[in-house]
């Protein structure tokens, strides 16, 4: 499926989950696409799998495509094992605890981003090793030139010490994962094994999944695996038991952790244990908090702009105006409204997101989750 630049803009006004974000890199203006948040309907229009921040030049020609959005194993209908056609599915890969980047060529010069911006501290510091043309260039220089970036894009997990989610790494590094094509989307995972570059896989033409997922219940010192069919255009996630006890997904499961992983975007992960586990209570509890999540979400960022569009009436006011109107009728309100003022969609999403975890964790105060049945205190 080819994307259009079009069909993204229609996207973002219809999601506002979905942001649209302008950047200026080397002088040259490019647009970014990625969910800010993520609610449980958004994913039902399957272009919204798409916005995991792919970036559009000014001509609208998509330059970078990440990632799609896949799922765990077990977290939705379609990716219950009974479900899947296992014929069809051919590469095993490591999964990798750390943050995706992107190289992305701009005026003929590499440009390093993370999911939705090249201005993170993690994309910012890679431009400036790269720019440096020391170890770092050396090191990925023949690989990252060695792919057409106009046809191919390449995902690297970035890996280091200071880093750390769950897995310790000793050093810092980008694992290459493999290339996605962007005229049509397919995904390659990376070909023969470099040292310290890219990781090991397995081919599985006769693969049992009963098999891979015992096995994997007893795994040590990683995250889990990513299984790719054969067409390039599916993926499935699965976790280790251990990884998810590290996390502590489960053994501190409450209403204010529910919350965390919400903000984390690390809920798809607890709903694929709990029905893994069978906690099918849970599993429903944990959504209706995710639809009230959603929902408050929802309200409170379309109040926003009312706000805004009530103060400034269609005119242009000096900030000290709209602060002297927001200081006397909407304090509460400030940090979000002057977000609307600025233009600062991304962080309009993150202070609405912060209001909005206040009220629930208010409201849910004293409640607990209990794996066994569900309790109020």
């Amino acid at each position: 499926m080819k994307l259009i630049y079009e069909d993204f803009v229609k996207l973002a006004e219809e999601k506002k989950e979905i942001g649209m974000k302008k950047e200026i890199v080397d002088g040259e203006e490019v647009t970014i696409f990625c969910y800010n948040i993520v609610s449980p309907d958004l994913f039902d229009v399957p272009l919204a799998r798409e916005a995991r921040g792919v970036v559009f030049d000014s001509n609208k020609e998509c330059i970078c495509r990440p990632f799609w959005k896949f799922f765990n194993l077990f977290e939705r209908e379609d990716t219950q094992p009974c479900n899947i056609d296992w014929d069809s599915l051919s590469v095993v890969t490591e999964k990798f605890d750390g943050s995706l980047v992107t190289p992305v060529r701009i005026n003929n010069k590499i440009y390093f981003k993370t999911n939705k911006t090249f201005y993170s501290p993690i994309a910012m510091k890679l431009n400036a090793m790269w720019k440096d043309r020391g170890a770092f260039y050396e090191k990925y220089f023949q690989l990252i030139n060695s792919y057409d970036l106009s046809e191919s894009t390449l995902l690297f997990e970035y890996t280091s010490p200071s880093n750390q989610i769950v897995l310790k790494y000793d050093k810092e590094e980008l694992i290459f994962l493999g290339e996605r094509k962007i005229e049509d989307g397919r995904f390659y995972p990376s070909p023969d094994i470099v040292v310290d570059i890219i990781p090991s896989k397995s081919y599985a033409p006769d693969f049992d999944y009963n098999k891979f997922i015992d096995k994997i219940k007893l795994e040590t010192d990683r995250e889990g695996y990513v299984i790719y069919a054969k067409d390039k255009l599916q993926a499935y996630k699965i976790k280790t038991e251990w990884y998810m006890d590290r996390h502590h997904l489960l053994s501190s499961l409450s209403y204010r952790n529910v919350l965390k992983l919400i903000v984390e975007e690390k809920l798809d992960d607890i709903i694929s244990e709990l029905r893994t586990k069978e906690f099918n209570k849970q599993v429903l509890l944990v959504e209706s908090i995710w639809e009230d999540y959603s929902k408050e979400w929802d309200e409170l960022y379309t109040k926003m702009f009312e706000i805004f569009n009530s103060i400034t009436k269609g005119k242009t006011i000096t900030r000290k105006e709209f602060a002297a109107e927001i200081m006397s009728k909407y304090k509460e309100y400030q940090c979000p409204l002057f977000n609307v003022y600025e233009n600062k969609m991304e962080w309009l999403a993150k202070s609405v997101q912060d209001l909005v975890i206040d009220k629930l964790k208010e409201l849910y105060k004293g409640r607990v989750i209990f794996m066994g049945e569900l309790n109020e205190n």
